[in-house]
């Protein structure tokens, strides 16, 4: 489990900045990952790829803006916790 307080500092005229952890299995481009994401318009998303070589997917948060984000990977389960709320692929259940 990663953990992480997110603070962007000034006002960035680019919304496509980002804050994020990332847990991969390898360097190799197209290895396994997941990651969450904190976008400097608040935009907040786990995005993953379970194997290597498929394709990423990603899952957006209802919750804008987070100030910690959280990413918690387990086998066949990524989750990332934001704001107490749950992002989550795979059936292994996780506590914020």
């Amino acid at each position: 489990m990663l953990t992480a307080d997110v603070h962007f500092l000034g006002i960035g005229a680019e919304d496509h900045r980002k804050a994020s952890l990332v847990v991969r299995q390898s360097l190799d481009a197209n290895s396994a990952y997941g990651d969450v994401a904190l976008h400097g318009d608040g935009l907040t998303a786990l995005q993953f790829r379970p194997v290597s070589g498929a394709e990423t997917s990603e899952v957006r948060s209802p919750v804008n803006t987070p100030v910690r984000i959280r990413l918690c990977m387990m086998p066949a389960t990524q989750a990332a916790c934001l704001r107490g709320r749950l992002l989550r692929t795979g059936a292994n259940q996780f506590r914020c």
